[in-house]
């Protein structure tokens, strides 16, 4: 693990420098963060105030500099997020198209979906509101979270995609959760997996 986050800070630093000035205030914006996060980001593990970066914020740095990190082409099977990162990104499908799925989709599930998607996301409703509108773009991450939530991906991209963003978005928020919480997690998964077990369902 914590070779893997140092190679993603050399990337990190080297994508940066490439862009320019201005890049980790354009970048902090992108992942929803701001420029001292991206700062304690780059730093080293054994620094004051480091901090890891999570799988969501991969995939939203990978959208920005158009380029997979360490380690993301090649996993085979688990490589999730640089497969949604492929043709079958979001950059490549039409906004306006996204937009008209998303309300469809929306509208398919009934009353309620709307604010059931921003709870997932973890986003207001009017934000989610504003991506059926075409206000507000549906970015690499946007989509990955609503396929997990629909359980199905949009015209153009493989349904198979649509599984892999789940586990990709499973994956992210457990990443961004406390030790703590991770173990609680893993727990309840565990009681899951050994009451199948005894009812005999599969």
């Amino acid at each position: 693990m914590k070779d893997s986050q140092q190679k993603i800070r050399n990337w990190l630093k080297e994508k940066l420098s490439v862009k320019g000035r201005g890049a980790a205030s354009a970048l902090a914006k992108e992942i929803d963060a701001d420029s001292a996060t991206i700062t304690r980001m780059l730093r080293s593990p054994t620094g004051r105030g480091y901090r890891i970066i999570t799988g969501n914020e991969l995939i939203k740095m990978a959208e920005f500099f158009g380029e997979n990190p360490p380690g993301f082409a090649d996993q085979g099977q688990n490589a999730a997020p640089a497969e949604s990162l492929s043709t079958n990104s979001a950059a490549s499908i039409p906004q306006e198209d996204l937009c008209q799925w998303l309300r469809e989709q929306l509208a398919a599930k009934g009353r309620g979906a709307r604010a059931d998607l921003a709870r997932y996301m973890n986003l207001s409703p009017e934000l989610i509101t504003r991506m059926t509108k075409g206000t507000r773009s549906i970015g690499q991450r946007d989509l990955n979270m609503i396929m997990a939530f629909l359980g199905k991906a949009p015209p153009g991209v493989r349904q198979e995609t649509a599984l892999d963003a789940r586990k990709s978005a499973i994956l992210s928020l457990y990443e961004a959760s406390s030790e703590a919480e991770q173990r609680a997690a893993f727990a309840f998964l565990q009681h899951l997996h050994s009451q199948r077990g005894k009812g005999g369902k599969t």
